[in-house]
């Protein structure tokens, strides 16, 4: 009986050790697949990472074109209105000059 008992604890024992061997294979194979899907996942945020860089490219010459344009836009305005300013007082001269003939 004793001997038995020995026989189906090793047989026990054997069944165990089989089922984690057959546990270690299922994790390498999910292990091998995270590692896939990690690579995949760094290679997809390297091209997110570069567009978004072109985009603040794009987006900083473009505030960078307004801006110029902002500063050149207000200084034709100042050169419109000292004209404007002109061209009254040209306007007056003229008058004075008629009014006189």
């Amino acid at each position: 009986m004793a001997e038995e008992a020995e026989s189906l604890t090793i047989e026990i024992l054997r069944q165990i050790q089989s089922r984690l061997v057959d546990q270690e294979r299922r994790f390498e194979v999910v292990e091998r697949r995270l590692e896939r899907m990690q690579d995949q996942m760094d290679h997809r945020f390297d091209g997110v990472e570069r567009k978004l860089g072109e985009v603040i490219d794009a987006t900083t010459r473009a505030l960078g074109t307004a801006a110029v344009s902002n500063v050149r836009h207000d200084g034709v305005q100042v050169h419109l209105a000292e004209m404007e300013i002109e061209l009254r007082d040209l306007r007056s001269r003229v008058r004075q000059l008629e009014e006189k003939v």
